[in-house]
């Protein structure tokens, strides 16, 4: 299928739009598709869509990033939803960073995270704290660990990281609290 605007190269890039019910189709070369894509996408808060899934117009249509372990651009990447390895991952950090930030709230991506109080979203907003928590759960792992190894004097200095750890996250959950509930008796 050859392209809709310049009817000279193969259709690489495919787009349907339904507005009000009535449908359009345009089949673009990645020339013309580079600076040419005018495509409404639907609004989700901050996050970028059209970028999420074109990137930058020109850098893609130049020198497409590939990568080297299974041969997947970027845009197959983004437009498909998945990436086609682990390496991918590092191929595609650049694009990949600020996707994780917006959508983990952080520029590590820790999980589901099990906290100590469940309605605590604290812990969340403020990456340090996220990132105790984080720490809390490791080592919890690792006193598991220590106490099937019969190291007990290494498996009670960890016990005390750990409640070191969980008296700061309590503290700070509770200061939370504590502020939404004074600034729910302001309203």
């Amino acid at each position: 299928m050859l392209c809709d605007k310049c009817g000279k190269k193969s259709a690489t890039v495919h787009i349907k739009q339904v507005i009000n019910g009535k449908q359009t189709e345009q089949h673009l070369c990645a020339d013309c598709a580079g600076g040419a894509v005018d495509v409404q996408m639907p609004s989700f808060g901050s996050l970028d869509l059209h970028k999420l899934f074109w990137g930058t117009p020109a850098a893609d249509v130049r020198r497409p990033k590939i990568c080297p372990g299974c041969g997947i651009s970027w845009a197959e990447a983004a437009k498909g939803g998945r990436l086609g390895c682990a390496r991918c991952y590092a191929a595609f950090a650049d694009e990949l960073r600020p996707q994780v930030a917006q959508m983990h709230g952080g520029k590590r991506h820790i999980g589901k995270v099990k906290m100590l109080n469940p309605t605590a979203q604290v812990l969340l907003q403020d990456s340090a704290l996220a990132n105790k928590n984080y720490e809390r759960l490791a080592l919890q792992k690792q006193l598991g660990e220590l106490v099937d190894l019969e190291k007990f004097e290494e498996a009670a200095a960890v016990r005390d990281k750990i409640r070191s750890l969980e008296a700061e996250l309590q503290q700070a959950v509770q200061q939370a609290n504590a502020a939404d509930q004074k600034a729910g008796d302001e309203r």
